[in-house]
């Protein structure tokens, strides 16, 4: 897996908010 997956799913997350 992996961690560029997690960091873009996690900056989109951020943005969702």
């Amino acid at each position: 897996m992996s961690t560029k997956k997690s960091k873009k799913a996690k900056k989109a997350k951020k943005e969702e908010r």
